[in-house]
């Protein structure tokens, strides 16, 4: 391997956990600002003690929903929603891991910053909610891999720790035409 692309591939790795500690910050500030919500208008209403829900709903002076704290499955998951209603943010933990989705203005495509069996990825979508470029890391190493409109993967670049690094293209159908090493 030669020093160019180890010093690419370390650029990335230090770029993906800049990214994941932003996220989890962000996570938390966003957390944190929807129970001191709560705790605010538990105290206007005079209760006092701990204020227990399965959900909790957030609106503006207009009644819109403008955020949720609910348990999906046994999952707590945060939504923040604009003010058309639709969410924007999705912060969800599970029990093998957890998840940030962003979405856009339509609700539609997104970015997902989660961790999955322990192990870190950043994937984008596109508006159908197919995957089209994904960015993960585990303990055997880590790739960047590219889908096609059909959610197959075109390409992908992996650094393995056993067998070192691996590209490969692939046609519209999924079938690699083209390896190295």
């Amino acid at each position: 391997m030669n020093e160019r692309s180890e010093t690419n591939t370390e650029g990335l790795q230090r770029r993906l956990e800049k990214l994941e500690r932003r996220a989890r910050w962000q996570s938390w500030a966003l957390a944190a600002l929807l129970v001191g919500a709560i705790a605010i208008g538990a105290i206007r209403a005079g209760r006092t003690g701990p204020v227990t829900s399965s959900g909790f709903r957030l609106v503006d002076e207009q009644g819109r929903l403008r955020a949720s704290l609910q348990l999906l499955d046994g999952n707590p998951q945060l939504d923040l929603y604009d003010t058309e209603g639709e969410a924007l943010v999705q912060l969800t933990a599970y029990e093998e891991g957890s998840s940030l989705w962003l979405y856009d203005k339509k609700g539609e495509g997104g970015t997902e910053l989660g961790t999955h069996d322990q192990w870190p990825a950043l994937t984008f979508h596109g508006r159908k909610g197919q995957i089209r470029a994904a960015l993960g890391a585990a303990e055997i190493g880590s790739a960047l891999e590219l889908y096609n409109r059909e959610g197959k993967a075109s390409a992908v670049l992996g650094v393995y720790d056993k067998g070192g690094p691996d590209l490969w293209l692939a046609d519209k159908e999924g079938k690699v035409i083209w390896s190295a090493p």
